[in-house]
């Protein structure tokens, strides 16, 4: 599977850390659910994903540096709906609720 589509399907709780297991994902859409907590860094093992979508959730806490690492090669995480402005979000360390660490993200 490289696609992995569960936008609008009323989940609830933490995003599972078996997540990490699919590494062959390069796409995983998340928005319009009711997830909580943080992203876990098991998803550091998704080496091949290019696109996340985590748009519409109450997600929070710091980004996990494995998925920074991610980020700063080929992931693009989208924080928002596609609709939605961006401004002001390009130079702040928060992304809908999630917040980088230290290092540098994106």
């Amino acid at each position: 599977m490289t696609t992995f589509d569960l936008e609008s399907n009323k989940l609830t709780g933490k995003i599972p850390t078996e997540i990490g297991f699919l590494t062959r994902l390069s796409i995983l859409d998340l928005t319009h659910n009711m997830l909580t907590g943080n992203l876990p860094t098991e998803m550091g093992r998704l080496t091949r994903l290019q696109a996340l979508f985590v748009a519409n959730n109450s997600l929070s806490g710091v980004i996990p540096t494995e998925i920074c690492t991610l980020w700063n090669s080929s992931l693009i995480i989208f924080f928002r709906d596609y609709g939605e402005s961006n401004s002001g979000e390009s130079n702040s360390s928060s992304y809908g609720g999630l917040s980088c660490p230290d290092v540098e993200c994106g």
